[in-house]
């Protein structure tokens, strides 16, 4: 296969393909997984009205599915197979009606053979889903909406700018009163002598940091650093 003229460039639009999977799915919130899951569902739940039509009927129908629909399905499809698999949920059922549905919809998969899948995975395939809903919408209990989590981090930089303000107003004026009224031959040696109370002007300034920031910016500034977990994230 190496010998294919064309095998560097689909290796390298498979590798695009997976690094796009990747960066999109680590940019998801868990809502957003949440709302793919609903629509999954209400997609597989109404895909068995196809076979109560005629056989020209149901053909046509998969037919008027285009190119950017089934683009958009098969993206939804991935997303929650990543979100299953971080999760330990099985959603094996699901995954082999989801691409017999989709085999039918581009005409790879007769309708006697789906609609024997449909009969056989429909149930596993949505129960599986709604397992995948209920740890989604407790994971979503314990975090801020995006809004809210925007809200808060421009906030926590605003804070965090005053604060840092602050701090230069304060040592800029004891570094002015050690000019001033300090022992020394000169600037250098006047600082120099005033350090503890450079030091305490420091400290007194990180004392006051958390109180000006308030717990829920505090909490959000963990979490980026990852000192916390993100269930501990809640809204005010």
């Amino acid at each position: 296969m190496s010998d294919n003229p064309l095998y560097e460039f689909i290796w390298d639009a498979q590798t695009e393909a997976t690094d796009g999977q990747v960066s999109g799915y680590s940019r998801r919130h868990p809502r957003e997984l949440l709302a793919d899951c609903d629509r999954m569902i209400h997609c597989l739940a109404g895909f068995d009205t196809i076979f109560l039509m005629s056989p020209s009927q149901a053909q046509q129908q998969s037919r008027s599915l285009d190119d950017e629909w089934l683009a958009g399905f098969n993206s939804t499809y991935e997303m929650l197979c990543l979100a299953g698999t971080e999760r330990n949920i099985d959603l094996g059922p699901f995954k082999e009606l989801a691409m017999s549905a989709y085999s039918f919809w581009t005409g790879s998969l007769p309708a006697r053979d789906t609609e024997e899948v449909l009969k056989r995975l429909y149930h596993p395939c949505i129960s599986a889903l709604h397992n995948l809903k209920r740890a989604l919408i407790v994971e979503c209990g314990g975090l801020p909406d995006p809004v809210h989590r925007d809200r808060i981090k421009k906030s926590a930089i605003r804070r965090t700018t005053l604060t840092l303000g602050m701090l230069m107003f304060v040592e800029a004026v004891i570094g002015f009163l050690a000019w001033q009224y300090g022992e020394g031959q000169n600037l250098f040696q006047r600082l120099t002598n005033a350090w503890p109370w450079l030091v305490a002007g420091f400290g007194a300034v990180a004392i006051l940091y958390p109180f000006l920031m308030g717990r829920d910016r505090m909490r959000l500034l963990k979490w980026w650093k990852g000192d916390t977990d993100q269930t501990e994230m809640t809204k005010t």
